[in-house]
């Protein structure tokens, strides 16, 4: 993986305070990840995210869903398929992918 330097995203949290900061990443075949680096919220015990790559492509067409995107896949540092069990990642992402991509036209 490579990161995309020079871009550092702030999404804002679609519940609660507080926004998550991530940057974006590409594969060798230009597949598009992103990785959350940090929660910034105002309060003692700000909720984990686990440090993979999620895969743009794969989740992109839930972000504007009302359903929750649950606890994701992504891809650890080794480049291995992992669900990592913390339940902040599907809403982290959530937040990320409608900071990142446009609305989608849905009609």
């Amino acid at each position: 993986m490579k990161k995309i330097n020079g871009f550092t995203g702030m999404a804002t949290k679609k519940s609660g305070d507080g926004h998550i900061d991530y940057e974006l990443w590409v594969n060798a075949r230009g597949d598009f990840f992103v990785k959350f680096i940090d929660n910034k919220v105002h309060t003692n015990r700000p909720g984990t995210h686990s440090g993979i790559f999620y895969s743009v492509k794969d989740y992109a067409d839930r972000r504007d869903s009302n359903d929750s995107i649950g606890n994701p896949a992504g891809v650890d540092e080794t480049g291995a398929v992992v669900t990592p069990s913390d339940n902040n990642n599907g809403a982290f992402l959530k937040a990320v992918l409608c900071d990142l991509l446009p609305p989608r036209d849905i009609g």
